[in-house]
């Protein structure tokens, strides 16, 4: 019968590991974790378990977020009660935002018996300048995030295995991180995960330190996933069958899980792989300059709305569409003909 994560935590909460090896599936369910506002709950210099997480006098915290809070509430109660995953801990929470410098950043470890951990980086919440750094890969090489990603594994404790993993931005911070990592930790290093990240270009995937990783990242992304075939080859990826529509495809609630995996299919959907390979070829054809000026501009267009979060977008639509519009009439004629050439390059790609 096809499940998804939360038909998976209620049917596996008392199936122990030994039973039921870690899957990849586990590993999203940790990823999704990463996700949690527990800033003042899980710990930053030790560990606590995800039954003092769910219990602690700021759980509601956690909850927080306008879209996904009771979802979140239901995930952490089945995490906490599952006898699966009774011996994890959470801790060595670490989160860093900066609007002048352009980043959102937020990860935790989990710890496991025998010295093993778990470390996830959060993807892209609702903070907007998360969103902007998103853009910002179109033409960055590296991304602060990426670096604090960098510099958070490389401070994991311990001489046992190390799992590396996270969604969307988190995913590509995975890779990251992972092949960039001190020989210490690399070595360390069993398995790593990327959830519909973007990719990180043909320059880095052709690099040496990304080789000696290769073997050991498992990437999937859904069937009409955009957002993980940014930047890169989908024939690296595995692709798991989705019930999302659109957007909705990349929220990984919506991805098929079938006798405790990932439900495959053999290749993305024919329009989704025509749409990422003209994106990716529109973005190739770009120069820097152009990439960063159609990034710039973009952000300033959805500025122009005054959201303080990317879900404000959503409020009053009709209202912020006109006022986009009238920023874009407002443009003065050099970058309002710089946005024309580039976009023709998109509909010609």
């Amino acid at each position: 019968m096809t499940q998804n994560l939360m038909n998976y935590l209620t049917e596996y909460a008392d199936i122990d590991f030994p039973r039921h090896p870690f899957t990849a599936v586990d590993a999203l369910a940790l990823c999704q974790m990463a996700y949690l506002k527990t800033e003042g709950i899980v710990p930053a210099d030790s560990f606590i378990t995800f039954r003092e997480m769910f219990r602690h006098a700021d759980s509601e915290k956690m909850y927080e977020d306008r879209l996904f809070g009771e979802i979140y509430r239901e995930f952490m109660k089945k995490m906490a009660e599952a006898e699966r995953y009774k011996d994890l801990e959470a801790g060595l929470y670490e989160e860093a935002v900066s609007e002048q410098e352009e980043y959102q950043f937020a990860a935790v470890t989990f710890r496991a018996p025998k010295d093993r951990h778990f470390v996830a980086f959060r993807g892209t919440d609702e903070k907007l300048v998360g969103w902007k750094e998103d853009f910002n890969m179109g033409y960055m090489q590296s991304l602060p995030s990426q670096e604090i990603a960098l510099a958070y594994l490389n401070k994991i404790p311990g001489k046992g295995a190390v799992f590396v993993g996270g969604h969307s931005k988190g995913g590509s911070q995975a890779v990251y991180a992972a092949a960039k990592a001190d020989r210490r930790v690399k070595n360390r290093i069993s398995a790593v995960f990327s959830f519909d990240g973007m990719g990180l270009g043909e320059e880095f995937y052709s690099s040496k330190e990304y080789e000696e990783i290769r073997g050991r990242v498992t990437k999937i992304i859904p069937e009409e996933s955009v957002i993980g075939t940014l930047f890169e080859r989908p024939e690296n990826c595995l692709v798991v069958r989705s019930e999302g529509i659109g957007i909705k495809q990349h929220d990984f609630m919506n991805w098929n899980i079938r006798d405790g995996h990932f439900e495959y299919c053999d290749s993305l959907k024919p329009a989704a792989r025509h749409l990422a390979d003209r994106l990716n070829k529109w973005i190739i054809s770009l120069d820097a300059a152009e990439k960063e000026h159609f990034v710039g501009s973009i952000y300033s267009l959805v500025m122009a709305c005054h959201p303080d979060e990317i879900y404000s977008l959503q409020d009053e639509a009709v209202k912020k569409v006109i006022t986009v519009i009238n920023e874009l009439r407002s443009m003065d004629d050099n970058s309002r003909r710089e946005m024309r050439g580039i976009l023709l390059k998109l509909i010609k790609a």
